[in-house]
């Protein structure tokens, strides 16, 4: 498996993991914490390392996590396991983040995932969120021995290489297919537009072309479409119109319908495979990608953002894009099963106005005492689900080809007036019909023949091995 040439077996990450319960079916740390990164945060010390924690039992994992590390969570914690579970699950990306949390000296940030949504996200990008960070060198720490979930690491990387080929020319580096690989879930993302630097794809890249190296090398060379001179750090690939049918075909389903939204006007209701098709022979093949990728990477960052708000108190989310230094002014200090930080390790600069720092409060108080408190915490939480889901639907883009499929358009009322017509509606001809025909049979007929021809191929290949 081509994940398990980055395993590690540091000590550090393995002592952080001892900190929570241990029913996990992977624990992997990513991030500048754990891969150097190019850039104006390159040699900055004490770096906020972040992990995922993927759970069977969520349900199970949060209410054992709650016993041990209550102080990580926001004030959900009031609400329960399965209310968190809930958030965790039908909102944003699936995943549940805890940042700025002080855990064995270091400063950390981690999000639970279910297994389940994992492998679905793996397998068919529905989000191409923690997908998407495992499409880059990844540090794993712990994995159990769920096949399924091995199978789908695979997949996911196999995918992303078949996305970064339809979008690159027939002739490239390693360089660039590896920064194609890693803009892959950033197409879209409104944080790149927002807080992070814009050159933070060329960052990642740079400095770990070892690291991506290993972790595609094998899928490079056993790929029967690509020529790979590793010596030469050169790749050549089929662009054929054959070719990158093969290719579209193997795509992830949710990338797929996406490409078939924009694709197909309203009205046609083509096929995927149809729209598949003539994508192939279409030269913006690469930007219908990209538009595709985009639809998938824009909803699912913002709705995680949204729900980062009532995950983290007050502005955990916000301080994530600063320093490590400014996050640990604002933690409160936590159990005693996780170490606190040293204050002397903040910079001097940041303990010469203790006055200015009034208005920060803790992050991590939140102490119910009474049965008003309770019912408090029932209404808030309605509150919360309620805003959610009117962000949620609020967020969806209301243009064709992103129309949300929840989108109704306006019913109009019957006492409405009718504006009417400067000139009578196009009726289709008799030679238009024939052409739109005449079209629609050649396309079946180049399906019908291509189909064929790899069917020769099949039986050829067959044939061969048996000799």
């Amino acid at each position: 498996m081509a994940l398990q040439a980055l395993q590690s077996s540091g000590v550090a990450f393995r002592r952080i993991l001892s900190h929570f319960p241990e029913e996990l079916s992977l624990a992997f740390a990513y991030g500048s914490g754990v891969y150097r990164q190019a850039g104006p945060s390159s040699n900055q010390k004490n770096v906020m390392l972040d992990f995922v924690f993927t759970v069977d039992d969520p349900v199970a994992w949060h209410s054992k996590n709650l016993k041990k590390n209550r102080n990580h969570y926001s004030f959900l914690k009031v609400l329960g396991a399965k209310v968190i579970t809930t958030v965790q699950n039908n909102y944003g990306a699936g995943v549940y983040y805890n940042p700025l949390i002080m855990c064995d000296g270091k400063l950390i940030k981690y999000g639970v995932i279910s297994t389940s949504i994992l492998i679905d996200d793996l397998l068919n990008w529905n989000n191409l969120y923690i997908a998407g960070r495992l499409q880059k060198p990844v540090k794993i720490i712990a994995m159990n021995e769920n096949v399924t979930l091995r199978s789908a690491l695979d997949k996911n990387l196999k995918s992303a290489v078949t996305a970064a080929f339809l979008m690159l020319p027939e002739s490239f580096s390693e360089e660039d297919l590896f920064i194609a690989i890693a803009g892959l879930s950033y197409s879209g993302d409104f944080r790149m537009m927002v807080g992070e630097d814009k050159t933070k794809v060329l960052n990642i890249v740079k400095p770990n072309i070892v690291h991506f190296r290993e972790l595609y090398g094998n899928i490079l060379q056993e790929n029967p479409q690509v020529v790979y001179k590793i010596q030469q750090g050169r790749l050549e690939i089929d662009k054929s119109p054959e070719g990158q049918f093969t290719q579209l075909m193997t795509l992830p389903k949710t990338l797929q319908q996406q490409i078939n939204r924009i694709m197909d006007p309203p009205g046609k209701n083509r096929d995927v495979e149809e729209t598949l098709f003539q994508l192939a022979h279409d030269p913006d093949c690469g930007e219908v990608m990209r538009l595709g990728l985009s639809a998938i990477v824009r909803p699912s960052s913002i709705r995680q953002s949204t729900k980062g708000v009532f995950t983290a108190d007050q502005l955990a989310e916000v301080l994530l894009q600063g320093s490590p230094e400014q996050a640990e002014k604002l933690k409160c200090k936590p159990k005693a099963r996780c170490q606190t930080a040293d204050l002397g390790d903040i910079p001097e600069r940041y303990q010469k106005h203790p006055s200015e720092q009034k208005y920060l409060k803790p992050l991590r108080v939140c102490k119910p005492s009474n049965l008003h408190a309770a019912s408090h915490a029932s209404t808030k939480r309605e509150k919360i689900l309620a805003d959610i889901e009117a962000d949620e639907e609020n967020l969806k883009e209301k243009r064709w080809p992103y129309l949300s499929p929840k989108h109704k358009s306006p019913v109009r009322s019957a006492s409405a007036k009718r504006v009417p017509y400067d000139c009578n509606p196009l009726m289709p001809t008799v030679s238009s019909r024939g052409r739109k025909q005449a079209t629609r049979k050649s396309e079946k007929e180049k399906m019908r023949e291509y189909r064929q021809e790899q069917e020769e191929r099949r039986k050829i290949k067959k044939q061969a091995s048996t000799i």
